[in-house]
């Protein structure tokens, strides 16, 4: 009997320590439990404090708490919190719960509602439309600039280098091909047409140079393709990336046009003997006669463009006549773009000119001469012409001359040719008050990256023009 006593003794204390953790009644929006680390006494959480404390972590399980979830004290009873699921597609009017931060209470809000939110009215005091350069929109993504390194691919983008002339007269590229501004290169078929810088008023409407390289057409031409021939060592970094290709040009060909673009890269690095197809011929947009549009095209190019890769832009036949001709701007680009789809692209990035000083000196890795920039090697002249005092050996009657390149070439098979002062072919000139030209002829020794060593043996003083030519045509 006694040992009865003991125990009815304890579960007496026991009910009544319990009935002293559970409350009767609780605070209206509140739950019964009890906040941090390590055992203690229940007390009533606020629905506010609940959400910031235990539903940061989703439920996988169902939850069952007691909570009073009425406005008023009431006795607490048993609530199931669902199992968090992710709701796919959202729908504007979905409800989403909330802290207001003027009131520290939770609120709930429809996603439209919160979507509002969203916009700023102001970035450090500017208000209206923001600009950023640099950044361009693929469908519902903006995509901001990289950052690190040149990302332009291609050289003389400013249209400063113009090493075989074209300034001032018409160039003429017959069906061989030939070059205009350096890193143009241009093959017509069917007949000649001619290239030729044109300035400021003369460009299209947006340019960003004050340059730009204008195509005139003829009869017979039936087509006429525009190249940008990328070396390797520049190309091999967007191997397996998506890229794109633009550039700004005006339509004076009497019809509208929508040019093409294609690539090819060699099979062999740099030499374009034998191609595959990197890019299969695709049209770009329509330009209608008389306007100014850019064209822009995404491609993710082969994995054999280590070798190189020259981007082939299509223009047809441009009118067949001498009246017919387009303009290409500066500012023509390619780099690597993740994000937009294969195909025409409508925003592509603001292009990256490089300046003056640079382009200059990226052209002349491929093509110097002696003569000024803009003056077409051959031309009847003395600005820059290399002269020197050859000395002939008494043994060999041979007077050995070094003529150093000011830009190390890509390789050291560039072509070299020469002329005198007054652009004959393959002859040298000397000065003695006046001068005198077809003086003699030159004999090449080496040709390497930096220089050439040649000798002659008629006179002892010697001048001439020189050009090294280390261009690659693509194809």
């Amino acid at each position: 009997m006694k040992r009865l006593f003991v125990a009815a003794g304890a579960l007496v204390w026991s009910v009544a320590a319990i009935a002293q953790q559970m409350p009767q009644s609780l605070p209206a929006s509140s739950v019964l439990g009890r906040l941090g680390n390590g055992p203690g006494p229940a007390q009533a959480i606020p629905f506010s404090v609940l959400y910031q404390n235990l539903l940061q972590t989703v439920p996988a399980n169902p939850w069952t708490i007691k909570m009073n979830n009425s406005a008023s004290a009431a006795v607490p009873t048993d609530v199931t919190i669902d199992a968090l699921t992710i709701k796919s597609n959202p729908a504007s009017l979905d409800e989403v719960p909330i802290w207001d931060s003027a009131t520290s209470t939770m609120k709930k809000a429809t996603l439209a509602n919160v979507s509002t939110v969203g916009s700023v009215a102001s970035i450090n005091g500017l208000t209206g439309t923001l600009t950023l350069f640099g950044a361009f929109n693929s469908g519902n993504t903006l995509y901001t600039p990289q950052s690190g390194g040149y990302l332009n691919k291609l050289r003389n983008s400013s249209l400063v280098a113009w090493f075989h002339g074209c300034v001032g007269s018409a160039c003429t590229i017959t069906t061989s091909g030939g070059w205009c501004a350096e890193g143009i290169y241009v093959k017509p078929t069917g007949a000649s047409v001619t290239c030729q810088q044109q300035t400021a008023s003369g460009c299209p409407t947006g340019s960003l140079t004050y340059n730009c390289v204008k195509i005139t057409s003829a009869a017979s031409v039936t087509a006429i393709q525009v190249r940008f021939v990328v070396e390797s060592y520049d190309a091999a970094p967007l191997a397996g990336q998506q890229t794109t290709f633009q550039f700004l040009w005006k339509n004076a060909c009497g019809a509208s046009v929508t040019p093409t673009i294609q690539a090819n890269y060699p099979t062999a690095q740099d030499n374009y003997t034998s191609v595959s197809t990197d890019l299969s011929s695709a049209n770009l947009q329509a330009t209608t006669n008389g306007t100014s549009q850019t064209e822009a095209y995404s491609w993710a190019p082969n994995s054999g463009i280590t070798a190189g890769d020259s981007i082939d832009i299509g223009f047809g036949a441009c009118g067949a006549s001498n009246s017919d001709s387009f303009t290409i701007a500066g500012g023509f680009d390619w780099r690597a773009t993740p994000g937009p789809a294969t195909g025409t692209v409508s925003s592509p990035p603001t292009p990256e000119i490089r300046t003056a000083a640079e382009d200059i000196v990226w052209s002349k890795r491929f093509y110097e001469t002696s003569y000024d920039n803009g003056t077409a090697p051959g031309s009847n002249g003395a600005n820059g012409i290399f002269s020197a005092i050859a000395t002939p050996n008494s043994g060999s009657g041979h007077g050995a001359l070094s003529v150093p390149f000011t830009v190390t070439k890509r390789n050291s098979s560039s072509s070299m040719s020469y002329f005198d002062q007054a652009g004959n072919a393959s002859e040298f000139s000397f000065y003695n008050g006046g001068w005198t030209n077809s003086a003699g002829t030159l004999t090449s020794v080496n040709t390497g990256a930096n220089g050439w060593l040649v000798y002659q043996t008629a006179q002892n003083l010697c001048a001439f023009h020189w050009v090294a030519d280390n261009t690659i045509t693509g194809g």
